[in-house]
């Protein structure tokens, strides 16, 4: 993924370090990574007001958009993008990302100035690591994710989804861009029109994403229903895309060869994959910086394994699958919806719906569990701003001091976006939210060349099956429903008619048993035992328990396993930083000199 580091004051002129080149359109300075979706109708919208943008120029859209609705652009702009705009007529540098917030972009401000990067590991480079930020260490260690605006470091924050900062004469100003929590109802009197629609729209998702020819195109292929999706109508839409796919030949539970050979042998595309059986989980120790605590720790020999397999082959583009889940509803879907029924009065109907959904979730349940667990609590925790899906899961290992302090148990209770009228809505936003913050570090913390793109995660695409009506779009005894009637015709049947989709954690486990490094590097003076997060005595206990599969989970193991050998790393890594805009000139361009706006 192209990326950025900037800095720029009042003071001095903006100074950066940027592997796409920046652009001086009129009086403003653009730093941009990512792609527009909606490149052509922005810039017809231009042309309709005299100004002119030609059609492959994301910079002029990026400067006309800014110049049209400023703080405002992320409403208007769809696509998967970071931006700095330093506006020298204002004196002020402004930063935007994709509402939702599917490319990240981090800053750090003082009264003098403002540094700011569209990757974390460049940033804390520059500035420094600084003092860290515990509140984001609890999170992370008691769920294994962070929602909000904190970083590991206290001095550098995260733009959050739907929002906008301008930095002007030593101070910062946040403006809300948020716009999915009031999305209109749609309804159609012909139910066919909603997967006609929804056919659409992934096509434009689809050939939004893939780029100008000339650039290699990869697609992920899972052997699910997205991946399959995404790939079928990227290959009607585009020659020479390519498939690659992560198999597992010796983990049964987990290989998904059967289905990945169903989609190829109706889309003949050329094939490639990652063994993961040998690149396991808790294999390699990274020995690179890792600027986060992430997923790609534990599994650093995959992410070893696919960066070659990528660079190796030229890819410069891959489309994902990722975030499907959330938007199609797929897995197991709680129906929390029938909490907007009990708000609203609508006793008859909820009557109705509750037993079908109780007996389909969970299995012969009463009415009463099922108005109880689907109705009414659900009810109480959105008039309360709480999320939905939230488990009170207690971390064993967990030192008890850490634990009370930090409130480790209450972690992930509060929702942290302006909340949607409806109940249901506010569910799928929370799922895809989720989605979109698995995207925002997983992917972007692959630290190669590739860009990733997630045309499942366009917006209009998550504002149509937010808008329709939860009849059109799943039913107690089918989970996908529109995706799967949309989608016939283009995905094959077989695929369509897949109930479920296989899993497991067996690599995980054999790469536990098997890697001694790993253990030692986990128990031999632990850092989250010195910095008080962790019980010593109960952490090598927890890990004993993990190499068999016993666990309260292995995603909690995992987390507090990434954070163990983050600290690690971290120490002596980036305490006085690096200066990357001063000592790294083989990340400034053009002619490998440090550039200035005056």
């Amino acid at each position: 993924m192209r990326r950025f580091l900037g800095y720029c004051s009042s003071a001095h002129p903006l100074r950066f370090s940027s592997l796409p080149n920046a652009h001086k359109v009129a009086s403003l300075q653009i730093l941009h990574s990512g792609y527009i979706a909606n490149r052509t109708d922005m810039v017809a919208r231009f042309a309709d007001v005299g100004s002119k943008v030609a059609g492959d120029d994301d910079a002029g859209i990026f400067a006309r958009a800014y110049e049209h609705w400023g703080n405002d652009l992320s409403r208007h702009v769809l696509g998967e993008y970071a931006l700095a705009v330093h506006d020298l007529a204002d004196r002020s540098l402004a930063l935007f990302h994709d509402e939702l917030g599917l490319v990240p972009l981090f800053y750090s401000a003082t009264p003098g100035g403002i540094t700011f990067s569209s990757r974390l590991d460049d940033l804390v480079l520059e500035v420094g690591t600084g003092e860290l930020d515990e509140e984001f260490i609890a999170d992370y260690f008691a769920r294994g994710e962070h929602f909000g605006d904190r970083t590991p470091y206290r001095d550098i924050q995260r733009l959050l989804p739907g929002e906008s900062i301008r930095y002007r004469t030593g101070m910062v100003q946040k403006h809300n861009a948020w716009t999915l929590a009031e999305i209109a109802r749609l309804r159609y009197s012909n139910p066919q029109d909603y997967a006609e629609h929804l056919r659409q729209l992934v096509g434009e998702a689809v050939t939004a994403a893939l780029p100008s020819i000339g650039q290699k195109t990869w697609c992920e292929l899972s052997g699910g229903l997205d991946s399959s999706n995404v790939l079928c109508v990227a290959n009607q839409r585009r020659a020479g895309i390519e498939a690659v796919s992560f198999i597992y030949p010796q983990s049964y539970s987990m290989d998904e060869q059967e289905w990945i050979k169903v989609v190829l042998r109706e889309v003949p595309v050329a094939w490639h994959s990652v063994d993961v059986d040998s690149a396991r989980p808790f294999t390699l120790l990274p020995d690179d910086f890792q600027a986060q605590p992430n997923d790609w720790i534990v599994r650093a020999a995959k992410k070893q394994a696919y960066l070659k397999l990528l660079t190796d082959n030229g890819v410069k583009i891959v489309l994902s699958g990722e975030g499907g889940d959330s938007v199609f509803l797929g897995d197991l879907q709680e129906p929390f919806f029938l909490a907007d029924l009990l708000l609203r009065g609508q006793w008859g109907q909820l009557w109705k719906e509750i037993p079908p959904w109780a007996n389909a979730v969970r299995g012969e349940r009463s009415w009463t569990f099922g108005f109880l667990t689907y109705a009414l609590r659900p009810a109480i925790r959105h008039l309360r701003s709480q999320t939905l899906e939230y488990r009170r899961i207690p971390i064993p290992w967990a030192a008890e001091s850490f634990r009370r302090r930090k409130k480790l148990d209450q972690r992930g209770f509060k929702w942290w976006l302006p909340a949607a009228s409806f109940v249901g809505d506010a569910y799928m936003q929370q799922r895809i939210m989720r989605s979109a913050s698995i995207i925002n570090t997983l992917y972007y913390d692959l630290h190669g060349d590739v860009e990733f793109r997630h045309p499942l995660m366009y917006r209009p695409l998550v504002e149509f099956m937010t808008a329709i009506p939860w009849s059109a779009k799943v039913t107690p005894d089918l989970d996908r429903a529109l995706q799967r009637q949309a989608f016939r015709g283009v995905v094959p049947l077989k695929t369509l008619q897949r109930p479920d989709k296989g899993g497991g954690d067996q690599a995980t486990i054999d790469g536990l048993e098997n890697s001694r490094k790993w253990h030692a590097a986990l128990t031999e003076q632990p850092r989250i035992v010195s910095r008080g997060y962790a019980d010593l005595g109960k952490w090598r206990a927890a890990l004993q328990q993990a190499r068999f599969g016993k666990s309260i989970g292995l995603k909690y193991f995992q987390a507090s396993a990434d954070l163990e050998i983050w600290l690690q790393r971290l120490e002596g890594e980036a305490s006085e930083g690096k200066h990357v805009l001063e000592q790294r000139p083989d990340h400034i361009t053009p002619n490998a000199e440090r550039q200035e706006v005056t």
